[in-house]
């Protein structure tokens, strides 16, 4: 009962003579906890926070700015801050949001085999990004449908941040017995 006694009035102590002092620039301190700092466009961000101590004792700060957007891809800034007792320190975590996902395409199903001399229409492709803007999509090949054989058109499909999804289609021209010679 005693050593808990003497402990109680230790640290009684020991927080009188610290809220006594004057604090010196080296008393008060703030750094960013460890976190995710680059994430994919329209990923959610978590942000881990800072850490803030005055005499060694974790303290409350404050936010001071956040500008991060996670739908745009960019480089943003969170901007910490804690005062005691008229000394501030700050500090800043840098995020960066990125597009690394190549846009998402499939081929829309068509007629892909024709008779030599038929018309072929290209039945083309669809594609989404993960930006949420349309990307774009290049065709390139041809078919030449008076002459027998096999021909490949390829679909480019590229986002704002050049990832790249290439699709081919095989289109088929036939003899009107179905053979390829």
């Amino acid at each position: 009962m005693v050593r808990k006694i003497l402990l109680f009035l230790m640290i009684v102590l020991l927080f009188g003579l610290v809220g006594c002092s004057d604090p010196t620039s080296d008393d008060v301190s703030i750094v960013i906890r460890e976190g995710i700092d680059t994430i994919e466009i329209n990923q959610t961000y978590q942000d881990p926070g800072a850490k803030a101590k005055a005499f060694g004792f974790i303290i409350s700060y404050e936010v001071v700015s956040n500008n991060v957007d996670s739908s745009v891809v960019g480089v943003y800034e969170i901007q910490y801050s804690v005062t005691y007792k008229e000394i501030t320190k700050t500090c800043k975590r840098i995020v960066t949001v990125v597009d690394q996902t190549a846009p998402v395409a499939a081929l829309i199903a068509g007629l892909d085999t024709i008779s030599r001399n038929e018309i072929w229409i290209d039945s083309s492709v669809e594609a989404t990004d993960n930006s949420g803007v349309e990307p774009t999509i290049i065709i390139s090949g041809s078919v030449d449908t008076t002459t027998v054989g096999e021909y490949v058109i390829t679909y480019t499909i590229s986002d704002e941040s050049g990832n790249e999804t290439i699709l081919y289609r095989y289109v088929n021209v036939v003899d009107q017995t179905g053979n390829l010679h």
